[in-house]
């Protein structure tokens, strides 16, 4: 994931993102996907080590998160089918 301009971590495929909500505690998985706009210098999520746990976004605006916790596997993939918008697919003329 890639640093963009709204300083969320931005999936380059999928525009999934996320934001550390409080870096080195929690990171916020938004319901919104990214547009592509990253910063001219790239910065990626794994380029130093990570130990944010992932929550829900449910707040509009910062810090998006009441910090409820994905404490299963099975609620984070939920979240992802239900709440985050799809993905657009490409159309090829």
């Amino acid at each position: 994931m890639r640093l963009n301009r709204d300083d969320f971590f931005e999936c380059e495929e999928s525009r999934l993102q996320i934001v550390l909500t409080y870096p080195g505690l929690l990171a916020t998985v938004l319901k919104f996907r990214g547009e592509g706009a990253f910063r001219i210098h790239p910065d990626y999520a794994h380029e130093i080590p990570r130990h944010e746990m992932l929550c829900p976004q449910t707040k509009e605006d910062f810090p998006f998160t009441g910090n409820e916790l994905f404490n299963k596997d099975e609620l984070l993939k939920e979240y992802l089918e239900q709440e985050v918008e799809k993905q657009e697919t490409k159309q090829t003329i």
